[in-house]
């Protein structure tokens, strides 16, 4: 049976097992804070940004930031319509009260045109803003301006308005909020878990960003740059989407969907994975990693680092049963080594499309997970334990479930967990039917899984190095709290 086939079957739920702890706990980490300073040569301006009328026909997209830094970000928006072609301004502050705005921002901007199709007249806005605050909160927007000379260069139009935050200092280790996602299939649409989760959790308070771990497309079929671009108008343009992205910047992971159902990179048509993946940086405000390459760390202080893979287009299906078995290219390899073994972090964030846990065996479809390219998956856990590299928390999706759960049962591996967020709108794992016909100790064994759940669902994750804990929710659409429980490696 296609994996494909095989999830689409009716999901079922599962109540949450326990969970078993390890013997021996390591020592009590130590931590101090570091306050951020607000220094990003800001001018006081008097304006209120959220009394420019909002037209959401002109800037259907919302707005997207991306890719923080301690002192950067990426912004994105598209313009549609006439005012793609009127004098437009983009604008970043950080709120001071409702007359008057600390701006750090203010240019003018022209649309990029996205294609030689003369029904598609929008453009896009992308641009890396640097000279930020760590640790700061800003909003921004897009601003259609009427330059006449009866207004004097007013605005007179504006995007939705959006928020992020600059990673925290480098120095830093307070703690840090996450949402993530995955597996947004419009047949679900529209996204409501999404919406929940732009919502201020009342434990965890605010996002400090949101990690997609791919699927956030649907884009089977493609074959042309348009077609690509089709989808990710769909995509963002759901009011899940356009909630999120305009509460918390984003760090994004690709899956297959991004590609084709199922992308094997051996037999793909020629040219389409370089198309997909220029819509999905033409798309989103994601920048190629040093170098050109398709994965990046993100660091937020001394608390956690993110590292990005992608665990897509490098496998070789083809070497999957033999010794030299890749997942990821050489390259891409040594640097989540590196970034395991010389980051300065107390966590290490690997966001990952597809699971690194050891599924019972009751789970199918080895070949599309680590656990079916068993050397690759050896070689990082290995160098993992040869190294006492713990606090590595894998953040996966791509299954239909959600789930918390050890890498495996017993020894180092167990102090590792991987946690499959979501899914944010995609359902259909069929191994939940196992579940309600008795054999839940058979799919989620509580010695290894601590949550596993066949609901759509908000994930959010606080990870607190002062704690060393990492406190990781899922939330449904209606609020209703399906997981609430804060784990560590001494869990």
């Amino acid at each position: 049976m296609d994996r494909r086939d095989f999830l689409r079957l009716t999901a079922l739920g599962l109540i949450a097992p326990a969970c078993v702890p390890p013997a021996t706990p390591p020592p009590e980490p130590t931590c101090v804070d570091v306050p951020d300073a607000p220094v990003d040569n800001a001018v006081r301006t008097a304006f209120s940004p959220d009394a420019v009328a909002l037209d959401d026909a002109a800037f259907p997209q919302g707005v997207m930031a991306g890719a923080m830094a301690a002192t950067a970000a990426t912004l994105w928006a598209r313009v549609e319509g006439d005012r793609s072609a009127a004098p437009l301004r983009l604008m970043v502050w950080r709120d001071v009260d409702d007359a008057a705005v600390d701006v750090v921002l203010d240019e003018a901007v022209t649309p990029v045109g996205d294609s030689d199709d003369p029904a598609i007249v929008s453009g896009i806005v992308k641009r890396r803003l640097t000279g930020l605050a760590p640790g700061t909160t800003y909003r921004y927007g897009l601003f259609a301006v009427d330059d006449g000379a009866d207004t004097g260069g007013a605005a007179v139009a504006r995007s939705v308005i959006g928020r992020f935050r600059t990673a925290i200092a480098d120095d830093s280790c307070a703690p840090v909020t996450f949402g993530a996602t995955t597996c947004t299939n419009p047949r679900s649409a529209p996204f409501d878990c999404l919406a929940q989760m732009a919502e201020t959790d009342p434990t965890l308070g605010d996002l400090d960003a949101v990690l997609h771990v791919g699927d956030m497309v649907y884009a089977d079929g493609s074959r042309s740059a348009d077609d690509y671009r089709g989808h990710w108008r769909t995509a963002i343009g759901d009011p899940g989407y356009r909630a999120l992205l305009a509460k918390a910047g984003l760090i994004v992971a690709w899956d297959d969907h991004e590609f084709d159902n199922n992308l094997n990179p051996e037999n793909a048509p020629v040219g389409l994975i370089d198309i997909a993946k220029a819509a999905f940086y033409e798309n989103l405000p994601m920048e190629r990693g040093e170098g050109g390459v398709d994965w990046s760390s993100h660091r937020f202080g001394t608390a956690v680092e993110v590292i990005r893979l992608d665990a897509r287009s490098e496998r070789q299906p083809s070497l999957r049963d033999t010794d030299a078995a890749a997942y990821l290219s050489r390259a891409q390899m040594d640097f989540l080594k590196d970034r395991l073994k010389n980051s300065p972090c107390h966590f290490k964030v690997v966001m990952n499309s597809v699971p690194m846990t050891k599924m019972p065996e009751l789970w199918i479809q080895q070949q599309d997970r680590w656990q079916g390219y068993e050397p690759a998956r050896e070689e990082i856990l290995g160098f993992l334990e040869d190294n006492d590299i713990d606090n590595v928390w894998f953040i996966s999706g791509d299954f239909h479930v959600g789930f918390v759960a050890r890498l495996e049962q017993e020894g180092f591996r167990s102090r590792l967990w991987e946690v499959a967020v979501g899914p944010g709108g995609n359902l259909g794992n069929p191994i939940m039917a196992f579940v309600l016909g008795g054999q839940r100790e058979d799919v989620f064994p509580r010695a290894q899984f601590a949550y596993g759940e066949g609901k759509l669902a908000a994930t959010r994750l606080r990870f607190d190095p002062g704690t060393d804990s990492v406190h990781i929710k899922f939330t449904a659409a209606d609020g209703e709290v399906l997981f609430d429980e804060q784990l560590s490696r001494r869990s």
